[in-house]
């Protein structure tokens, strides 16, 4: 088995989707919580599909566009957690969020900054992504695929094609 170190453990290899709004994963990005975030290895597939973040074109001058910035490294990862309902907790979405900027080098008032936006805006993407994982689960169950497991100890978290 590969070792991994805590933080991210791939290049971020991304494609823009027709649009220009979507981001498409071009392989596997794998990053590896702290044991004070749970100690998980979170596998971002290949394929995946996120926004990177969804900063307000007003907020641009301040944080920077999507896809853009240091920030843009933790990004992936919380969407695709936010989307999966990672162990049902937000607030720890959040907190992977913020360690993955902070190991990225995003400034310390920048990060806070989206940290705090994330905690006080994100319930609304977070519980509109309940129904959508509804869906998305019996879409896979249908194609005979799993996309979102853990492994046989019920330890870490994988969401995978």
């Amino acid at each position: 088995m590969q070792k991994f170190k805590v933080g991210i453990n791939t290049p971020l290899d991304v494609r823009a989707l027709p649009g220009g709004k979507m981001w498409e994963m071009l392989s596997d990005y794998i990053y590896l919580a702290p044991k004070e975030l749970g100690g998980d290895l979170i596998v971002v597939w290949e394929g995946a599909q996120h926004d990177f973040a969804s900063i307000p074109p007003i907020a641009w001058r301040l944080i920077g566009p999507p896809a853009t910035g240091k920030y843009r490294d933790a990004a992936p990862v919380h969407d695709i957690l936010y989307r999966a309902h990672y162990k049902d907790n937000r607030k720890l979405c959040d907190q992977i969020f913020l360690d993955i900027m902070k190991r990225s080098g995003v400034k310390r008032w920048r990060r806070n900054l989206m940290y705090s936006i994330v905690r006080l805006f994100g319930a609304i993407p977070y519980k509109r992504n309940a129904v959508g994982l509804i869906k998305e689960y019996r879409k896979c169950l249908e194609e005979g695929k799993q996309r979102y497991g853990f492994d046989a100890k019920g330890d870490s978290f994988y969401i995978t094609p």
